[in-house]
This record gives C-alpha cells, sequence and structure tokens, in this order.
C-alpha cells in the first residue's frame, strides 16, 4: 500500500513539475506582442467543364463538402459516344492496314505469281509458233495460200503474249520485294492520326465528368441540368479550406519586427476564449495605400505592407470574410530568429524553436515553414520521435535531407526504423524502469522535507544510433511477444 501512494506521490509531482514548465512557458511569450488586424481568406476555384455540350446531372449541392476525385456533374453524352466507336472502328481498319503492308507479300501470292509467268510463257510460245507457220506458208506459196492480215495478226498476238510475260515477270517481282516503305509509313501516318483522334474523343469522353480537382466546400452551384455547359461558363464556385489565412496589414515601423515562419495566433468574435495556432507565410514586398507618389518623413511612416497569416482549422470553423485579429508574440520572435548555445557549446546558435504538439503531421509543418524562410538549418532536434519524423518527411520532400542531421526521442518502433536506414540520426530510448526509480526517490526525498540537490533530476537514457539499433528493435520484438 505504501509502495502505491510513493509511486501516485512521484506521478504527481512529475505532473505538477512539467505542468509549471508548460504554464510558465506560456506566460513568458505573453509580455510582449504584436497585434494586427484583419480578415479570414481563402482560395476559391470556379470550375468549368471543357466541352460544350448540354449538362444531364448536378450532383452536388451548396455547402456539400467534397472531395478530390469526386464526380460533380454530368454531360450528355449521346453524340460523342458513337462518334467514338466509329473513329474507333476506322483506326482499327488501318491498323490491320498497316499490318498487312509491314507483313508484305503471302507465299501463295509469291506462287501465284509465278504461275502466270508459266502462263504467259506458254501463250507466247503457242503464239510464236502459230505466227512462224503463218509466215512460212505465206513465203512457199507467194502470198497466195495465207492472207498477208492473217500474217500480221499473228505477229500483233505474239506481241501481245511477250508483253504479258514481261508484265507478269514484274508482278512477281513485286511481290517479293514487298509494298514500297512510302506506303507503310503513309499507312502509319494515317493510323496515328486515327488513334489521335480517338485519343482527343476519349479525353472529351472523360472530360463530360466534372472531377473535383480539390478537398473544398460547394460555395454556389451556378448551372443547373439542361443547361448548355462551356469552358467559358463556371457551373460550381469551390472554397478551398485547406490552407486558411488571415490577411492584415503590417505598418512599416513594425515591419522589422515580423519575419516569415514566425508563430501566431488568432482570434476571432465567434469563438472568444479560443486561440487558433499559425504562423507568418508571406510578407509583402510592395507597400499599399500610398497617399502619394512623393512623401514626407511623416506619410512614410503610414506605410503598410501585407501580411498572410496562416492558421491551423481543422474543424473548418473560420469561414471566408471573417474579421479576425492575429497576435504576434515578439519575444518568442527574438528567441526564433536565433540565440547562442550553452555554454558547454558557445559556437552553436539556435536558429528556430516551436511546438509541433508532439505529433508528425504537425512536425511537418513545422519543418515546411522553417524550409520556407531560407535560414540555414545544420540540425533539427525535436522532443519526441513523432516531430522528428515529420521533419524528415518535409526535409525529404524539398530534398534536403542530405544537408540537414535530426535527432528524437523516445526510441519507438518507426523510430527505430529510421534510424536503420540512416535518415534520422539518433532517437533516445527513455528506461520507464529507470524514470520509475528517480521518480520514487525523488518523491520519499520531498515526503521527507529534504532538499533536492539539484534544480534538474535527469532520469537515465540511452542513445540509439545506428550501430546498435538492431538491439533496440530486438527489444520491442520481446516486449511484443511477451
Amino acid at each position: 500500500m505504501k509502495r502505491t501512494v510513493w509511486i501516485a506521490a512521484a506521478v504527481v509531482l512529475v505532473l505538477a513539475g512539467a505542468g509549471y514548465f508548460w504554464w510558465s512557458s506560456l506566460h513568458e511569450d505573453d509580455a510582449k506582442e504584436l497585434v494586427l488586424y484583419g480578415n479570414v481568406d481563402l482560395r476559391q476555384v470556379e470550375l468549368a467543364f471543357n466541352n460544350s455540350e448540354r449538362i444531364a446531372a448536378v450532383l452536388v449541392q451548396e455547402g456539400d463538402r467534397i472531395r478530390k476525385g469526386q464526380i460533380l456533374a454530368r454531360l450528355d453524352t449521346a453524340r460523342l459516344e458513337p462518334r467514338l466507336a466509329q473513329v474507333e472502328a476506322q483506326a482499327a481498319a488501318q491498323r490491320q492496314v498497316v499490318q498487312r503492308l509491314r507483313n508484305g507479300s503471302r507465299p501463295e501470292e509469291i506462287a501465284q505469281a509465278r504461275a502466270n509467268i508459266e502462263s504467259a510463257r506458254a501463250e507466247v510460245v503457242n503464239a510464236r509458233l502459230q505466227h512462224e507457220r503463218l509466215q512460212s506458208a505465206a513465203q512457199i506459196s507467194a502470198g497466195r495460200a495465207v492472207r498477208q492480215q492473217d500474217v500480221d495478226n499473228a505477229k500483233a498476238a505474239l506481241q501481245v503474249a511477250e508483253a504479258k510475260l514481261t508484265v507478269n515477270q514484274r508482278a512477281l517481282e513485286l511481290s517479293v520485294a514487298g509494298p514500297r516503305r512510302e506506303e507503310v509509313a503513309e499507312a502509319e501516318a494515317r493510323l496515328r492520326a486515327g488513334e489521335a483522334e480517338a485519343a482527343l474523343l476519349r479525353q472529351q469522353l472523360a472530360d463530360s465528368q466534372l472531377i473535383a480537382p480539390v478537398d473544398a466546400v460547394v460555395r454556389t452551384r451556378v448551372m443547373e441540368p439542361g443547361e448548355m455547359a462551356s469552358p467559358q461558363k463556371s457551373v460550381f464556385s469551390l472554397a478551398i479550406t485547406d490552407p486558411k489565412w488571415v490577411r492584415v496589414y503590417v505598418a512599416e515601423p513594425d515591419l522589422g519586427k515580423i519575419r516569415p515562419g514566425m508563430m501566431a495566433a488568432v482570434a476571432v468574435d465567434s469563438f472568444p476564449n479560443r486561440r487558433f495556432e499559425g504562423w507568418v507565410g508571406f510578407i509583402s514586398p510592395v507597400a499599399e495605400f500610398t497617399p502619394k507618389s512623393v512623401h514626407t518623413e511623416e506619410l512614410r511612416t503610414t506605410l503598410v505592407y501585407e501580411v498572410r497569416v496562416f492558421v491551423k482549422d481543422p474543424e473548418d470553423n473560420l469561414r471566408l470574410g471573417m474579421p479576425a485579429t492575429a497576435y504576434l508574440p515578439l519575444d518568442r520572435a527574438d528567441k526564433e530568429n536565433g540565440r547562442q548555445g550553452d555554454k558547454k557549446n558557445p559556437d552553436m546558435k539556435v536558429v528556430r524553436e516551436s511546438t509541433g504538439n508532439w505529433q508528425r503531421s504537425e512536425g511537418m509543418k513545422v519543418m515546411e515553414n522553417w524550409i520556407q524562410t531560407g535560414d540555414k538549418i545544420d540540425a533539427v532536434v525535436a522532443n519526441n520521435d513523432e516531430m522528428a519524423i515529420g521533419a524528415i518527411m518535409a526535409l525529404e520532400a524539398a530534398g534536403k535531407l542530405n544537408d540537414v542531421v535530426v535527432a528524437g526521442i523516445d526510441g519507438t518502433p518507426d523510430a527505430l526504423e529510421y534510424v536503420k536506414s540512416g535518415k534520422l540520426k539518433v532517437s533516445a530510448f527513455q528506461d520507464p524502469m529507470g524514470q520509475g526509480k528517480k521518480s520514487i526517490e525523488m518523491a520519499i526525498q520531498a515526503a521527507k522535507g529534504e532538499k533536492l540537490a539539484d534544480k534538474y533530476v535527469w532520469v537515465p537514457f540511452e542513445l540509439i544510433t545506428q550501430e546498435n539499433v538492431d538491439t533496440y528493435i530486438e527489444k520491442w520484438k520481446s516486449a511484443g511477444a511477451n
């Protein structure tokens, strides 16, 4: 029973200490902040069909949430489908023509050409004999037994037979040689033209379905079934709910206090007790609302610059045009803009610090923001492996992973695989037995009224590297088996 009490006391002390440091870290940032006012903004898409045809069906309503790839509307395809079938049939016929030309003459066709030559040669022999007989008879009878016309007809028949023989010989040569290259090329070009026309019609048939390009919300349903659609007429107006930002304006004297990637909080009147997390994503290089082209020193201080404070709104509570207030902690900005390391590492510079809420997705977003700032970052240290893995994913997508060392804490199964691959350089195994022992020792000292030797009591951690990661993988496997 006493042991249970001591363990409970240790847990209370640990949670109380963690709560104190969390509360103090939050209230440190409240000391100084820049307050800016603006409106919620987001991207919009005017979605239209690529084809000009009558609308057959509209499948969504205003306010519907749609997913990328979802079918929103359809066109009438009663005329397009038969046209596609016709063109595909023509292309199939031309494909056979090309195949026939490539194959050349069949053996039977060559054999037939040779047989035609033999037939023509026989006719030549017969015509020559007939001509010789008539010519001989005419010579012997001095033209009395045979008319000269008969001799001339026999001679002409011989010449015709010889010409037929030549024609059949050339026909055999053509059959053996096959079609000309130009004929094959022409047939192939006609086939490509037919296939291209079929591909165009297939694309038009696919375009008869209006597909959602992104996840969004339908703001306006502009057209209805029966109306004639065209690429110039929008069917829907879509609102993209991620990302969202607050468009605010900062005066020139405050411009130097902010920078891209700087953390922020956003508040709106509809949720008075809530602040949405955000960050500075864009600062306009051009001043707006300039009163004159030539400014006095006094007027120059009234120039304002557009700033976009991107905001996290997973529940989609913020609406387009909603008035909003952005809070930018300036002391945190100073901290993010760089500070030197501790006494042991005086040359180390802490470029940026931010919370990733212990989540992989949040760690990825934070790293993406840091990459956009253009700061030179040599190493990233995360307070747990999930945020470290998120940072690795962002660095890998940007092609910068080989230039940055990433470290995490926890030694989770996913992290161990990243360590094994070399993407996560180190992690730390939190020994639960060691942590429990230290917590109990501290609780006992506190219960006895003894003063702790140090302000911070470090629990034992074990460094995990690529050299010893297999040992910890086996530990997880053993724990899972038990």
